[in-house]
């Protein structure tokens, strides 16, 4: 049986967040049903957005359902499997007669998120909310990638029975292909540029964790805006102790992920970390923010810290102690 796979922003590198990541490996896995993705007019892969502003959002899938709803295409795929945007939503409840649909959800999207404007947290709830309506009463199963969502999801009405918890896999034999680079960064960040992944902590925990280390580089690995974290790297004098790195291939990842020491994931707000599975796979020692979804997923086999100002401490006592 073929599967219709419903995205978003793959194909455009900077819009690309952690939940297409991880929906496109979950739509790569080589197990038993592996099924490629089935690319169709209109109600495929879109392309991404033309424009940052976060408002537009809303008006860019208001555009996106319009157009679709003038002229839907026959589908011919009996399973659908989408992520939790509003638009895949929609187009899923279109054909809900005509197919099995599962959907993907990966983290609940808080009212309010600390340094956020409330308009953009708003408006992001209020659109996962519409979503959550949906595949609530239609969506044939929903998938999830720990039980810590899962329990969330259940205390938003939905029903035990129909959400699977499914844990996404890395790609460990391409990693496997990746020879170390020639050691650059101490530590690196992985993650989108954003303020809800925390990014904005980081210089101000390196000055703290590099204090007396001035061969102590931080690279961060990254798509997004990094205008406001520019004038943190300059405010808090880490111009020379932190590079931002863009356009990174996979591969080049995985080669300075292996050569560098620390991965730092200064999170709040996650359904999950592929990153962080990377990270250990790689044999990094992983600091993170203290989040029920980490404690879950890697338990004792990372170090937790509770704002900035400890995991900067945290990392220094690292540096020190392994004179690094």
């Amino acid at each position: 049986m073929n599967r219709l796979f419903l995205m978003m922003h793959l194909l455009d590198y900077r819009f690309r967040t952690g939940g297409d990541v991880l929906f496109r490996n979950m739509s790569e896995q080589g197990d038993a049903c592996m099924i490629p993705v089935v690319r169709v007019k209109n109600i495929g892969i879109w392309s991404a957005y033309k424009t940052t502003l976060v408002w537009t959002i809303p008006f860019v899938y208001l555009r996106r359902i319009i157009k679709f709803f003038i002229k839907p295409n026959p589908i011919e795929n009996k399973y659908i499997i989408s992520n939790d945007f509003l638009v895949n939503c929609v187009i899923a409840w279109y054909y809900r007669k005509q197919i099995i649909w599962d959907a993907y959800i990966f983290h609940v999207i808080p009212w309010h998120r600390t340094k956020m404007s409330i308009i953009r947290c708003i408006v992001s709830w209020a659109m996962q909310r519409m979503s959550f309506f949906i595949i609530k009463r239609y969506a044939s199963n929903v998938m999830v990638l720990c039980n810590t969502v899962k329990y969330q999801l259940m205390n938003l009405g939905f029903k035990e029975e129909k959400i699977v918890v499914k844990k996404p896999t890395i790609d460990i034999k391409f990693i496997d292909t990746i020879q170390a680079d020639v050691k650059r960064y101490t530590a690196i960040y992985v993650g989108r540029i954003d303020v809800m992944k925390g990014v904005y902590d980081l210089p101000a925990l390196w000055s703290i964790a590099a204090c007396d280390n001035r061969d102590a580089i931080m690279g961060i690995i990254g798509t997004g805006n990094t205008e406001i974290l520019d004038t943190l790297i300059n405010e808090y004098a880490q111009v020379d102790k932190i590079d931002i790195l863009t356009n990174v291939s996979d591969a080049e990842k995985f080669r300075i992920m292996k050569s560098s020491d620390i991965f730092i994931m200064p999170s709040k707000e996650e359904g999950y970390c592929l990153a962080i599975d990377e990270a250990l796979y790689c044999g990094m020692k992983v600091f993170a923010y203290d989040i029920p979804v980490f404690r879950e997923v890697y338990g004792d086999r990372i170090t937790y810290a509770q704002n900035r100002m400890d995991m900067g401490f945290k990392i220094l006592n690292y540096l020190r102690k392994h004179g690094r």
